[in-house]
């Protein structure tokens, strides 16, 4: 029922996409909170209505930004080869390409991609931002136009099993089983 409330906090993501991780989660935090309520006398039902679900899932995107991925770009190259790695594995064609020094997963389009870009044949990048304070640092995505089209954040940690989620939404956005997140 948990995992229920925090899916429904998530249902229009709007710029986001989240993780089974991020998902997993915000979903033991949210346990965590009720757990605390009920040993203060409070039921489920009383508690339910407060609306924890949002705060949990964005207390857990805000950790995973503030914590930030690995210092160094050694450490950033080898979640972006780690990346391109799992997304192969996934059966989908990424490369890593470097721009500005930073690398990033050039991903390639799929037949049953959404359309993206002015010719709806576009494809995407996946790869670590953190160049706008306001956002913080993360996993994000965006459509590949010549001067960058429009991006979203992706919610997971910065270790492997975080780059395993983030091949996991890349690749459901691939497959079309995910809403896209590129809408202008």
């Amino acid at each position: 029922m948990r995992r229920q409330e925090i899916e429904a906090e998530v249902r229009y993501p709007g710029r986001t996409l989240y993780t089974q991780q991020a998902l997993d989660r915000a979903t033991a935090v949210l346990d965590e909170l009720y757990a605390a309520a009920e040993r203060q006398g409070l039921t489920y039902d009383d508690f339910r209505l407060s609306g924890l679900a949002g705060p949990a899932i964005y207390a857990v995107r805000v950790h995973w930004q503030a914590a930030g991925p690995p210092a160094g770009s050694e450490a950033l190259r080898a979640l972006v080869d780690s990346l391109a790695a799992a997304l192969t594995a996934r059966n989908l064609t990424a490369t890593v390409e470097t721009e500005r020094g930073m690398p990033y997963v050039a991903v390639a389009r799929t037949a049953a991609m959404p359309a993206l870009g002015p010719n709806n044949r576009a494809s995407i990048w996946v790869g670590l931002t953190g160049d706008d304070p306001e956002r913080g640092t993360g996993w994000s995505a965006a459509v590949d136009l010549p001067r960058g089209g429009p991006g979203c954040d992706i919610v997971a940690s910065y270790d492997e099993p975080g780059v395993a989620a983030v091949a996991d939404v890349i690749t459901a956005f691939a497959e079309g089983r995910v809403s896209n997140p590129f809408r202008l």
